[in-house]
């Protein structure tokens, strides 16, 4: 398409054009980066060229290319994953799906790579410390009996045989995933999941079963997470109801002290 064509041709001539930031853009929110941007417009063609090229990238690459963060986010802490689902895009969320995927499997592949790096690099510690203990042996002797040869002390040394240390998972544990108990929350502690039960976008009540089935995995914070406290809910206007004598409910304070009563009438 032409956006994609001019889009390709800019970042050719600069690269971290990918990162920046929108500002004074409408009606393209404050804080999008491109990625975001072509999110928000429902531009798949864009979003994929963006999440070959610079999201599932070799982390061995020696291009100087720019990598966009797939969970990075914009000022109300939204991913793009949020974006889509609060606008109905599910064509869009589906290949961000498989890009979370293919993320994952990159950096678990990265990660089994480390971990053999570090047990040859224990090993050839292990092995330089053994050539200089059978150096420094090799002339020591343990006495022996009459009519037979001196014994060493030192023995040859048999290759290890332990296996690989299992891959660390620190670093996939604390990045936020598509979906499930670490999917990523926006500033006020919503899931993709959440805006997509929310939405109050056309196109996103229309497609709330298809995006909810998408999104769906046990343990989401939107739905097991912590209940918020009825001030914070009511934006601070009420206190806890007292009660009387009889420890029944009485009504509610406001922030003027004034009861509001079970009726609803102030006193």
């Amino acid at each position: 398409s032409v956006n994609l064509k001019k889009i390709i041709k800019e970042l050719k001539n600069d690269p971290t054009l990918v990162n920046i930031r929108s500002a004074n853009m409408a009606p393209l929110p404050d804080g999008y980066t491109l990625l975001h941007a072509a999110v928000y417009a429902g531009n798949l063609e864009v979003v994929e060229y963006l999440l070959k090229e610079y999201v599932l990238v070799d982390p061995n690459h020696h291009d100087n290319r720019p990598v966009i963060d797939l969970n990075v986010r914009d000022l109300q802490g939204r991913t793009v994953l949020h974006i889509c689902a609060d606008l109905g895009h599910t064509e869009v969320l589906l290949v961000l799906a498989r890009a979370y995927e293919d993320l994952e499997a990159m950096t678990q592949v990265k990660n089994e790579e480390d971990s053999y790096d570090d047990e040859d690099d224990v090993e050839g510690q292990l092995s330089t410390a053994m050539n200089k203990l059978d150096t420094s042996s090799s002339s020591i002797t343990t006495p022996t009996t009459p009519g037979q040869p001196p014994r060493s002390r030192s023995k040859p040394r048999q290759k290890s045989s332990r296996s690989p240390k299992p891959p660390s998972s620190s670093s996939s544990l604390l990045s936020p995933k598509f979906s499930g108990p670490t999917a990523p929350v926006d500033l006020s502690g919503r899931t993709p999941l959440g805006y997509a039960a929310t939405s109050p976008v056309p196109k996103a009540k229309n497609n709330r079963a298809e995006l909810e089935k998408i999104l769906y995995k046990s343990g989401d914070r939107s739905i097991v997470g912590e209940r918020t406290p009825p001030r914070e809910r009511s934006g601070g206007l009420f206190t806890p109801p007292r009660r009387g004598e009889s420890g029944k409910k009485v009504g509610f304070h406001n922030n003027n002290n004034n009861v509001i009563s079970n009726s609803g009438g102030e006193s």
